[in-house]
């Protein structure tokens, strides 16, 4: 098991170095941070799933998606656009530059947009709204018929 998990460890830390190595080699850098939102109580929160775009000259370059608040990508060298969306917040776009080993950092916080996030309608309240509303008939329909 130990033995198993070095190998793991190793080919992981290997397979980083090369990815690296390869970066360094073609240009480019790192773009790496956290995404923060507000919730309606005023909490600033991580959010996951938050997406990033990066655009060079209005090209989908790279796509990469938060997990817990963290995102990270490598660009080539050049000026990009980056759009960070998540459902619920308002849009940011930001230009950066990126140059050849470059390791940036760039955190961000979204606004919410006030828009409510379509998978999530009124639907499921107004049914659950109706059927304890027959049930409640049903139950006194039942106790006027014992009497």
């Amino acid at each position: 098991m130990l033995k198993k998990l070095f190998l793991i460890s190793f080919f992981l830390i290997l397979s980083i170095g090369l990815t690296v190595k390869e970066l360094n080699s073609v240009g480019g850098g790192r773009i790496s941070g956290y995404i923060y939102g507000f919730t309606i109580d005023n909490t600033l929160v991580p959010l996951s799933w938050a997406s990033i775009t990066a655009l060079e000259n209005g090209e989908i370059v790279e796509i990469a998606y938060s997990r817990d608040g963290f995102y990270e990508m490598y660009l080539p060298e050049g000026s990009f656009t980056l759009i960070i969306e998540h459902p619920g917040y308002k849009q940011k776009n930001v230009t950066i530059t990126v140059s050849n080993g470059a390791d940036i950092s760039l955190d961000f916080v979204l606004e919410q947009s006030g828009e409510p996030i379509p998978e999530f309608n009124n639907y499921p309240l107004i049914i659950l709204a109706l059927t304890i509303l027959i049930a409640l008939l049903i139950i006194k329909k039942r106790k006027v018929n014992f009497h």
